[in-house]
């Protein structure tokens, strides 16, 4: 699959307004992204891709850390984990990345 990345941005930006050098450069990163990924063979695929990150990253395109970092949603509480080596740390679930990916079983 290959996008006219100008354009993609110039229509873009007709429908949802101007864009920073930052959202402007993480469309780009995101389409060459797409470009690259043989396994994405329907545009479809690709619309449902870019708009699932437009939200999820509150329009930045870029990947975000949740705000507020999961406070007060019940998985946003501190929790202690252990590893196979039985060390243990406390980490608190919460959204990262360009999709919010949240609670422990979704880690």
């Amino acid at each position: 699959m290959k996008f006219d990345h100008q354009m993609f941005i110039s229509l873009y930006q007709a429908q949802y307004g101007a864009l920073d050098g930052s959202q402007s450069s993480g469309i780009d990163a995101l389409i060459g992204f797409l470009e690259q990924d043989t396994d994405v063979s329907d545009v479809r695929w690709a619309a449902y891709m870019l708009a699932t990150t437009k939200h999820e990253c509150a329009d930045t395109w870029q990947p975000i850390e949740e705000f507020g970092m999961g406070q007060g949603q019940p998985y946003g509480n501190p929790i202690t984990v252990t590893d196979g080596n039985g060390n243990t740390y406390v980490n608190t679930y919460y959204g990262r990345g360009y999709v919010q990916l949240t609670l422990e079983t979704n880690y």
